[in-house]
């Protein structure tokens, strides 16, 4: 029995590459329609403050990437505080269990504030942009009596006042 006709079966190799030459350009042609239309080029676009000095600019580029991660060690701090209090409710009862959390809490205060008295007389950088900011401030926020703290996460400088973003300073910015 003979194989039935089917169009483009027995068509030479150069009839063959052409109708995959046009394939391939349909394809092509669809993408870039696709590409360039106003809202793939709205969300391609980057918009930044025209008020920002473009030497500023990559410094306010890292604080806003930051910004996420932040909102990452938030969750994270919940998520221990949710525990610590699960903890302390299946432990012994006759504990204070309420009490215990805010004991731990300003145990980690005290600790934090330590940490930061060790690096400001052990680390050059950091006693350098602990005076810059008390400077840039003009308020000597971030005096280590007050609720302050120093966080090191992904190789950056965060400083932070009762959870708001002061600063954040990239090592590859400053050095």
């Amino acid at each position: 029995m003979a194989r039935p006709k089917v169009a483009g079966r027995d068509d030479p190799p150069r009839h063959v590459r052409a109708r995959e030459f046009r394939k391939e350009e349909k394809r092509a042609e669809m993408a870039r329609k696709r590409k360039y239309t106003k809202e793939a080029r709205k969300k391609r676009r980057i918009t930044f403050d025209l008020n920002v000095r473009p030497c500023d600019r990559s410094l306010v580029n890292a604080v806003h990437a930051f910004r996420a991660t932040h909102e990452i060690n938030q969750m994270i701090a919940a998520n221990l505080a949710i525990e610590a209090k699960a903890k302390a409710n299946s432990g012994d009862k006759n504990d204070n269990a309420l009490g215990t959390i805010v004991l731990l809490q300003k145990m980690h205060r005290a600790l934090i504030a330590r940490q930061m008295e060790r690096l400001l007389k052990q680390d050059p950088l950091f006693t350098s942009l602990y005076v810059f900011l008390s400077d840039l401030l003009d308020t000597y926020y971030l005096h280590l009596r007050t609720n302050a703290f120093y966080l090191w996460w992904d190789e950056a400088y965060t400083f932070c006042v009762d959870n708001h973003i002061l600063f954040c300073i990239y090592l590859g910015y400053l050095l």
